[in-house]
């Protein structure tokens, strides 16, 4: 198992233009440095892997907007809403 990390849409990005490694899955907070969303995140590295890597955004945000921009991407939500 390789896990790679990155904490913005650039960083992900680079991980990904030096190597012909592909991720089995991402897997992304929705808030993410520089104010990055980790659903446009994994957008843009579907775009450039011209694939649609199996995607899961865990993240204490709740909202119905953040819920509904997972859907619509095809990418599975894990709430955790922590008190």
């Amino acid at each position: 198992c390789l896990v790679r990390a990155a904490t913005s849409t650039d960083d992900a990005l680079d991980l990904l233009g030096d190597t012909d490694w592909v991720p089995d899955i991402i897997i992304a907070d929705q808030h993410l440095d520089g104010g990055d969303l980790g659903t446009a995140t994994i957008a843009e590295v579907r775009d450039y892997l011209g694939r649609p890597v199996p995607a899961l955004i865990v993240t204490a945000d709740g909202s119905e907007l953040v819920a509904k921009a997972a859907r619509a991407a095809g990418i599975e939500l894990l709430a955790h809403l922590l008190a």
